[in-house]
């Protein structure tokens, strides 16, 4: 999987292409990890090209919620490696709004688990 931004190719976290590999996320509503999946690499995005000038961080979008409009944006550092995770409520009246921000890419994994045991609580 290749992004680049400014600084050249961005450094994907390997536990996001782990779960590539083993088939545990997929690239579509109500695949794998329902409520959520992966955007396709054609249709990943930095917030700048949607939302100019609302955040003051650049993130790479990568994965979505199917059910509302939340998303999940890499925060990239200078040296193109992911820092953190950023949670947004995209499309509202300011653009973007910042929902939380996580620690680390196995943060926003918990956080999937747990919408996931809703989800299915919902379901029965």
């Amino acid at each position: 999987m290749t992004i680049e931004n400014e600084n050249g190719k961005i450094i994907f976290p390997k536990e996001y292409n782990w779960l590539i590999k083993s088939k545990l996320v997929g690239f579509d509503a109500f695949s794998q990890l329902q409520p959520w999946y992966y955007l396709k690499i054609d249709d990943c995005f930095f917030t700048e090209e949607k939302w100019p000038n609302v955040l003051d961080k650049n993130l790479l979008i990568f994965a979505r919620r199917q059910d509302n409009d939340i998303l999940a944006g890499f925060n990239i550092n200078s040296s193109n490696q992911v820092e953190n995770i950023y949670l947004l409520n995209g499309w509202t009246p300011s653009g973007v709004d910042v929902l939380q921000v996580l620690p680390d890419f196995w943060a926003w994994l918990h956080l999937v688990i747990d919408d996931i045991k809703e989800w299915i609580e919902f379901e029965e």
